[in-house]
């Protein structure tokens, strides 16, 4: 037997199970590529001479974890995207707003330092911008869905920000923007996942049709299998319909008159196919076969 004399370290576990199958959107780069179009066009509208956005593919983690990487000063843009659920933000970095200011009042752009607090100025600039950015997100989101965003506000303490919970997670869509022949200032979109969950045109679902390279000796005996497959078919000459009383008075030898329709239904499996007209074909009642019904109604 083994004593254990020292205390054993207490190491922190955590209960959340990770999941392995992490959901992907690659439907997002359509709408990274077209929301960076038009930011381009924001910004140069602005007063920058020459813009250049690039966007990067999403990057899924905690809203917790993405926030507290933020170290560097910035605001958020609070959106709602309706009929999109919950909120999604767009963070701004701290020197993109300093350099747009800049250029506004005249200057040439130049960052001399960047604080971790606005100025009056530089807080209407980050307003006007998150309003700008309404129709650019509306169009990025066309192919999509008809959006109808709503700027909800700014914040520039991004270290107390709040979308859902801490452990949710998030869709990070980074945008590389280039001012003239500056550096590179990094601006982001944050969507949470479960909106985007809702969106099946971003799914990363694989297609099920058949590829055109497929075996063709496999493809010829799957489609000769597939023809011997045997259905049932039927079709109803006629429904009379008798009252109570007369159905429990009926005995053998009784007739129930029926009037032949003048086109008779024809149902596959369950499912009407075709209409049909009653005649003789070889001395046996036969149908012949009038329209083929497109559909899938069943008749029962």
């Amino acid at each position: 037997m083994t004593l254990l004399s020292e205390k054993a370290e207490a190491v922190p576990v955590s209960l959340l199970r990770k999941c392995d199958d992490t959901p992907a959107f690659p439907g997002m780069n359509r709408i990274g590529e077209r929301f960076a179009r038009a930011l381009g066009n924001v910004i140069v509208g602005a007063g920058a001479d020459k813009a250049t956005v690039t966007f990067d593919a999403i990057k899924l983690k905690s809203f917790g974890e993405w926030r507290d990487a933020q170290n560097g000063g910035g605001a958020l843009c609070r959106y709602h995207l309706p009929p999109m659920k919950g909120a999604m933000l767009i963070a701004i970095p701290a020197e993109f707003v300093i350099h747009m200011v800049d250029l506004f009042y005249g200057g040439a752009g130049e960052i001399s330092n960047v604080r971790s607090e606005f100025t009056a100025a530089e807080c209407r600039y980050i307003r006007r911008f998150g309003e700008q950015c309404l129709p650019s997100l509306a169009l990025a989101w066309a192919d999509v869905v008809t959006l109808s965003p709503v700027f909800s506000g700014d914040e520039y303490e991004i270290s107390n920000a709040k979308l859902g919970k801490d452990i949710d997670l998030v869709a990070v869509q980074s945008f590389s923007m280039v001012i003239g022949a500056g550096t590179p200032m990094s601006l982001a979109c944050i969507y949470p996942v479960a909106a985007l969950r809702a969106f099946e045109a971003l799914s990363d679902a694989p297609q099920t049709e058949m590829s055109s390279n497929a075996d063709p000796v496999w493809r010829e005996r799957l489609s000769e299998a597939v023809s011997q497959v045997r259905l049932p078919m039927r079709s109803i000459f006629a429904r009379p319909e008798l009252p109570l009383s007369q159905l429990l008075s009926i005995k053998p030898g009784d007739v129930i008159p029926v009037c032949l329709p003048s086109h008779i239904p024809i149902t596959v499996a369950g499912r009407l196919f075709a209409q049909g007209s009653v005649g003789e074909s070889n001395g046996r009642a036969a149908i012949k076969i009038e329209k083929i019904e497109q559909g899938q109604t069943r008749y029962e």
